[in-house]
């Protein structure tokens, strides 16, 4: 029995996405996408005081999955509308189903959803509120393009992976859901959360391109770039099509965990490595062989392309 896959799709995802890596700071320079490199240390010494609290009080996955009960979804202020206006005992009830130890995560719901809401408040106001709309458009589109796909689709896992370019998320028996959020400021990775019976990802959107020959070199740009440096190939060679762990793979190149991490984003995103994600399981890590056959099918594509012009 497999798990059902859901997109959905709110600017506040995206906004919550945006805070919580400008809070944790995590694959930052791995990424160096279009979006982080605004979050620079001036623009972290004017908004840091106006976040007080945030890093450690947050709660990301409950506002996640409140953010996918939300009744309206067109807009980060009608998020934030209602979440202001629930009351205590609806918040319990709407997250205790999902969150495991609730109690852990929030201690006091009564103190939490005021900060919540004042911390949404004070990032969209500085920073998200100029790309929402720009966000909203992209989602839309990308949507359109995955639900399509997902409707043709035979087989769910090779779907998912496709999506979340690498990611195999493992049918177990607890998982009922995969829900899938398109978003750019984690690109080329993903933004994970697991809760009791689903996990959640916020998966890199496409970037658009849509004419063949401008793909073929992109594509060819980023796989060779992966391949161009040697600390990569020093990892792949210590992956096998058995699953391990993060830590072993660090335990047999040397490298610091913070490099490694940065460069499996990379090699990710190139195709040569699987991400094996199991519901509230550490990753575990292969190497994707058939993303060698797939090299040699694009520089064949390239050559004719070469020879045609």
């Amino acid at each position: 029995m497999g798990y059902e896959i859901e997109f959905d799709a709110s600017p506040a995802y995206e906004l919550l996405s945006s805070l919580n890596l400008f809070l944790f700071n995590k694959g930052i320079n791995g990424m160096k996408n279009l979006f982080t490199k605004r979050m620079n240390g001036t623009f972290r010494k004017a908004v840091a005081p106006h976040l007080a609290g945030a890093k450690q009080g947050l709660a990301a996955e409950a506002l996640a999955i409140l953010i996918w009960q939300c009744p309206d979804k067109t807009d980060t202020a009608a998020f934030i509308d209602w979440l202001a206006a629930l009351d205590v005992d609806e918040l319990h009830e709407r997250l205790h189903p999902h969150v495991k130890n609730l109690s852990h995560l929030i201690p006091s719901l009564a103190e939490w959803q005021p900060k919540a809401v004042r911390w949404i408040q004070v990032w969209h106001h500085h920073y998200f509120s100029e790309l929402e709309s720009n966000w909203t458009k992209r989602a839309k589109d990308d949507l359109t393009s995955k639900q399509a796909d997902l409707a043709q689709t035979t087989n769910q896992t090779e779907f998912v992976e496709s999506v979340l370019q690498g990611v195999y998320v493992e049918a177990v028996p607890k998982l009922s859901r995969v829900l899938l959020i398109p978003g750019v400021h984690y690109a080329p990775a993903n933004l994970r959360m697991d809760f009791r019976d689903t996990m959640l990802f916020v998966y890199p959107m496409s970037t658009g391109v849509t004419e063949s020959g401008t793909r073929v070199m992109a594509d060819l740009s980023r796989i060779t770039k992966a391949l161009s440096d040697e600390v990569r190939l020093l990892i792949l060679s210590n992956l096998s099509v058995t699953p391990v762990r993060f830590t072993d793979i660090a335990t047999q190149t040397g490298l610091p965990k913070s490099t490694l991490h940065n460069h499996l984003i990379h090699l990710r995103d190139a195709g040569f490595v699987r991400v094996h994600a199991r519901l509230n399981k550490t990753d575990r890590y292969s190497l994707r062989y058939k993303a060698f056959s797939e090299l040699t099918e694009m520089l064949s594509h390239f050559q004719a392309q070469l020879r045609s012009e």
